[in-house]
């Protein structure tokens, strides 16, 4: 009798590959129970197999990096922010709360950022909520910031401005009273979550543009004030997008626990 490929059943001896079982009284049933074991050794084996990748691979899971910022107010849980709002955004992600006064003053550009050969108006300077000079009446503002650069060979004068809220949702209302109820009159691609451009005559002389981008909990702005004899739309709405794009470039950059690095260059 043959067990198996190379398993023989030889009068009173069972021959398992090297293993010789010899089949006293007790024989039949060593058998029996050898099999079961080895059967259920083998579901284990598969059993956690399939558990280890099952885990691996699971989508739910995060890489576990930390941003240096809080994601929340203190002893909340994660995304929870200081008034209770929910910082959770679409497909699971989480805008952190910039709280630090250093790193909201980090997210203005310096002289190394803006484009060479424009001079300083206005150093970079973060102001605490409750400030006279926080244009803003947002009682969820932490921090607001703002730098001012001339462009000498044309005159042309550019304002940042930055405000970090408590939230998402006071972000979201902040957004909304700074943009008012203007249509949007100037292209801007879609920057941040929400975004919004205008323009205006500045008297006789000149034309002012205008940028309004909420990325999470901050909201920025940008001023670009232009002499008449530089103004075309194109001039204009192609500054205005780069030097709005690398104010949004640099809170994403913050917001990710990195100094923000980037530059805008015309």
């Amino acid at each position: 009798m043959v067990i198996g490929d190379g398993n023989r059943l030889r009068g009173s001896n069972i021959s398992l590959g090297p293993l010789t079982i010899s089949t006293t009284r007790g024989g039949p049933g060593a058998l029996v129970a050898l099999a079961v074991l080895v059967l259920a050794i083998v579901a284990l084996a598969v059993y956690g197999g399939v558990r280890a990748i099952g885990v691996g691979d699971s989508p739910g899971r995060g890489s576990g990096t930390a941003s240096r910022q809080d994601t929340g107010g203190e002893g909340g849980a994660a995304g929870a922010s200081a008034d209770g709002s929910d910082n959770s955004l679409a497909g699971g992600r989480i805008r952190p709360v910039l709280k630090d006064r250093d790193v909201v003053k980090s997210v203005l550009p310096g002289l190394d950022a803006v484009p060479g050969g424009w001079t300083q108006e206005s150093a970079p300077k973060v102001l605490e909520a409750g400030a006279s000079r926080c244009r803003t009446d947002q009682p969820s503002v932490l921090f607001c910031g703002e730098a001012e650069y001339q462009d000498p060979s044309t005159n042309n004068v550019v304002e940042f401005e930055v405000y970090a809220l408590s939230s998402v949702s006071a972000a979201q209302s902040a957004y909304r009273s700074a943009r008012g109820d203007a249509p949007p009159s100037m292209a801007l691609p879609a920057l941040g979550d929400e975004s919004h451009a205008f323009g205006g005559q500045d008297g006789s002389s000149g034309k002012t543009v205008m940028s309004v981008v909420r990325f999470g909990s901050v909201v920025v702005g940008v001023t670009y004030r232009i002499e008449a004899v530089d103004w075309t739309e194109a001039f204009g709405g192609d500054h205005l997008e780069v030097l709005t794009r690398m104010l949004v470039d640099r809170v994403r950059q913050a917001c990710e626990g990195q100094a923000p690095t980037a530059r805008a260059v015309l």
